[in-house]
């Protein structure tokens, strides 16, 4: 599968799975690293240069990996069920420290084809996440701005390419969920982020649901966003 991702660099052969040998495809089960990253903006998504965003995270209570009983690379002899990755699991999306660090889990997955990834956003417990589900810091024409929410919901996204899922079929994977923020803050969400205005004149625009700067509607289309601008992509 084609990817776009930012970093693009590190290889499903860069990881090492202990006691597992990838070439062993009569392995009844497989093991799937979970990365995290979102596509940078482009100087049209940025307004040629007007939106920069320096931090983007989004905090998560778990993963459920959902099979699908219907297909017939899914026959095993083992009944498979949803499998879920509980966390909570804060996913620093920009980090620019390199890709290992965005390094959610690992999971071992039977043999099966995994059609869909439900996801359950939460709020934060402690740091800058603290009641947070999802905060976004940066700049809209050198003005400090940031976004946050303490949504939480439940939502199931599919991969980049809809016409395939994700196969476990005894070698081992990385799965990367993929923010892309061009489509978070495209004229098809909704969301114009340079409309967004510092009201109470404190040199800081604050976008959030119980803000003093009058942006309310702007963080809620940004949480609606949320959901069509998450892609999977399966690192074959």
């Amino acid at each position: 599968m084609k990817t776009n991702i930012m970093y693009a660099a590190l290889l499903v052969g860069g990881f090492v799975f202990s006691g597992c040998d990838t070439e062993d495809v009569n392995r009844t089960s497989a093991n799937l690293a979970v990365e995290a990253t979102a596509t940078a903006l482009t100087a049209t998504d940025s307004k040629q240069g007007r939106i920069v965003i320096s931090d983007f995270r989004i905090n998560m209570k778990e993963i459920a990996f959902e099979f699908d009983k219907d297909d017939l690379r899914s026959s095993t002899e083992v009944a498979v069920k949803d499998i879920k990755l509980k966390g909570p699991f804060e996913f620093d999306l920009l980090n620019p420290s390199g890709s290992i660090n965005n390094l959610i889990a690992t999971i071992e997955l039977p043999n099966a084809v995994y059609e869909e990834v439900g996801f359950k956003t939460h709020k934060g417990t402690s740091g800058l996440m603290l009641d947070k589900a999802v905060l976004m810091t940066g700049t809209i024409d050198g003005v400090p701005f940031e976004f946050w929410h303490d949504v939480e919901e439940e939502f199931d996204i599919d991969f980049e390419d809809s016409n395939k899922d994700l196969l476990i079929g005894g070698q081992d994977k990385v799965l990367v969920i993929d923010y892309k923020l061009g489509t978070l803050l495209s004229a098809v969400s909704g969301v114009d982020l340079t409309a967004a205005k510092d009201g109470n004149n404190n040199g800081k625009i604050e976008i959030n649901p119980k803000d003093n700067d009058g942006n309310q509607e702007i963080a809620k289309a940004l949480r609606d966003s949320l959901r069509i601008a998450i892609k999977l992509i399966d690192k074959k």
